[in-house]
């Protein structure tokens, strides 16, 4: 049991990519990138001190916005950034989650989605916000800082300073503030 519980960790243990190998547009001192990551337009991303990617991470900048990720910031497994995004400080984006900024135009019924373009609001994300695995983040939202998306979330609409919320859609559960 030992031993598969020991092959199990080696697994999970950052194997980064090597420093130069991407040229971000600005990289902070001890960032670790999980060498299964994928990061598309480096030089259209901004990542904080102390930033860690992990396993499987997709950061996908457009090529007419920045996605900018704040200081001491964790991006876990398997997660999916895209498009115009600014993520704060000290913020923690849980496994399997999606954060996409920007979207398709559907307007026009003549025409297929696909040939229509996009949208793009972008997404804001402030400090010490806590992501729950498997959330789904779209277009145009700002996540206040302190906030707490339930896993499973998917949030369409603003999320206020120190707010909980959970389901789909992300509705307000309560206030992490103190009411006294």
């Amino acid at each position: 049991m030992l031993k598969m519980i020991n092959s199990i960790l080696k697994l999970f243990k950052m194997k980064l990519i090597e420093d130069n190998a991407l040229k971000f547009k600005q990289k902070g001192i001890n960032v670790e990138i999980h060498a299964t990551s994928q990061i598309i337009n480096p030089e259209k991303i901004i990542i904080g001190d102390g930033t860690q990617l992990s396993i499987g991470v997709v950061i996908w900048a457009n090529t007419d916005d920045d996605i900018i990720i704040g200081k001491d910031s964790n991006i876990n497994a398997y997660s999916f950034v895209q498009g115009k995004v600014s993520i704060g400080n000290h913020v923690m984006i849980s496994p399997l989650s999606a954060i996409f900024g920007g979207s398709h135009d559907f307007s026009d019924i003549s025409k297929p989605m696909k040939y229509q373009g996009g949208t793009i609001k972008g997404i804001v994300i402030e400090d010490d916000v806590w992501i729950g695995s498997h959330c789904v983040i779209l277009d145009g939202v700002k996540l206040g800082k302190g906030c707490i998306i339930a896993a499973g979330a998917v949030v369409t609409k603003d999320v206020e300073e120190y707010t909980i919320v959970a389901g789909i859609p992300a509705t307000k559960i309560k206030s992490r503030k103190s009411t006294s």
